[in-house]
């Protein structure tokens, strides 16, 4: 039979068991963070933006107690929760957004091809 006065028990951090980062794994990690700082999220730069045309039924449009705020807010956080971005959401009236003969044109992109 064995008598242990005392256990010293591994570092558990909230992902498990966590060992000081090797000198390999702190240069990826610095890497890491500088490729973000400086490639992923540029600043003073002109980022590109997506705006969702909606193209209300003419019920909706004739409704004068539609709160169009609340229906773009929920519009733009069901976006957010499945594409996790924020577009703008802009509300059309009826007939506005033009219909395509053949194949259905859901994405036009308007970046400038430079």
């Amino acid at each position: 039979m064995f008598i242990i006065d005392e256990v010293t028990l591994p570092n558990l951090g909230n992902t498990g068991l966590e060992c000081p980062p090797s000198e390999e794994e702190r240069a990826i990690q610095e890497s890491a963070q500088r490729l973000a700082k400086e490639v992923l999220r540029p600043i003073a730069e002109k980022l590109d933006k997506m705006t969702i045309k909606v193209e209300l039924t003419p019920e909706m449009w004739a409704d004068k107690n539609l709160d169009r705020k609340a229906l773009v807010k929920k519009v733009t956080d069901e976006l957010i929760s499945v594409i996790v971005i924020r577009p703008a959401i802009e509300l059309l009236e009826p007939k506005t957004i033009p219909r395509s003969v053949g194949k259905a044109v859901r994405v036009i992109d308007l970046r400038k091809q430079g």
